[in-house]
């Protein structure tokens, strides 16, 4: 399975700064729970704003690799003023999996009870087949999550 991922996460006018993230600067990106032989990199395969995206592959059912942001213990601000959350998804046509699977997006906050999560998933918000060679944009700020 392979998928290149661009992620926009936004809030409000003074929280929505544009960074840029390359292979040797990653900004607080991290590549995270991987399993097997999955593996996520930034990469020119599949460019599709600028000259790279995030390249997600696989080579079986338990590979997995996650790409994450983390804060630094840093607040990002409330989860309210979230005004606008979006991804795009290239599926390439080789692709082995079932053609409704597609990366997922996650947020994670932390709140006085523990750590929470807030999970989007296309299959669950009307996507029943992905398109290939096309990038694909999913607005996650409504829907089921």
């Amino acid at each position: 399975m392979k998928y290149t991922i661009l992620f926009l996460l936004a809030a409000t006018a003074a929280m929505a700064d544009v960074v840029t993230v390359l292979p040797g600067n990653l900004q607080g990106w991290t590549l995270t729970d991987q399993r097997s032989a999955g593996n996520a990199v930034i990469n020119g395969t599949h460019p599709q704003s600028g000259n790279g995206s995030l390249y997600f592959t696989s080579t079986s059912g338990s590979d997995k690799a996650d790409f994450t942001y983390a804060a630094g213990g840093n607040s990002l601000g409330n989860l309210s003023s979230l005004t606008n959350v979006s991804y795009d998804v290239y599926r390439e046509a080789g692709s082995s999996v079932g053609s409704h699977l597609a990366p997922s997006l996650r947020l994670i906050f932390v709140t006085p009870g523990g750590v929470n999560y807030l999970v989007w998933e296309p299959i669950y918000n009307g996507v029943s087949t992905m398109p290939t060679d096309t990038w694909t944009s999913f607005d996650a700020t409504n829907g089921n999550w």
